[in-house]
């Protein structure tokens, strides 16, 4: 069985590489951003060798990460390739810049990997929930925030960042970000 489906994602996955390749006399000169790129990925059996690896522009590489999602037939690899190209997009990570998409791409990725996802845990028990967390969730889902953190938001007390969220009408990952960051003194947990 070959790793690859022989389709049009393929062939131009693989025109990508070999324009990657050429000599940079006869490319646009890559003075900006790129990747290091695995050609056949290493969850796939490829290995970190010269010959598997191209330097990528930010825009090639993200391309042939989807361009992967549909090149492979195998359950085991789409979910593989579709992991990757999830943490490409929403993963952190230091030394690569993150993607920026459309609303319907955003939308088949995100439906493509909640229903690998699904397939992947079908089947599987998941441990009982603890007490404890039984009455965290419950007194979460009443409004109650008990065993949260206070917090302090400019000068102002509140029983949670949840709270000072809703109250100051900021979404939770900025309160979060804040609380979380040494460049606001003025944001700190109690």
């Amino acid at each position: 069985m070959t790793l690859f489906i022989d389709n049009k994602y393929t062939k131009i996955y693989y025109s990508i590489i070999e324009h990657a390749r050429q000599p940079v006399f006869d490319r646009e000169p890559y003075d900006q951003y790129t990747e290091n790129h695995h050609i056949i990925p290493k969850c796939l059996g490829g290995l970190d060798e010269d010959s598997n690896m191209v330097r990528l522009t930010g825009r090639q590489h993200f391309i042939c990460h989807w361009l992967l999602t549909k090149m492979v037939s195998e359950k085991k690899h789409k979910w593989q390739m579709i992991n990757a190209l999830s943490l490409m997009l929403w993963g952190h990570n230091n030394k690569q810049n993150r993607y920026k998409i459309n609303s319907r791409l955003y939308e088949q990725l995100k439906a493509k990997h909640n229903k690998m996802l699904s397939e992947r845990l079908k089947g599987k028990k998941r441990k009982p929930f603890s007490e404890e967390w039984k009455r965290k969730m419950t007194n979460h889902l009443k409004g109650n925030t008990y065993g949260s953190k206070a917090v302090m938001v400019e000068g102002v007390k509140y029983i949670s960042q949840t709270e000072a969220a809703r109250k100051l009408g900021y979404s939770q990952a900025f309160v979060f970000y804040r609380l979380k960051s040494n460049n606001f003194p003025d944001y700190y947990y109690i």
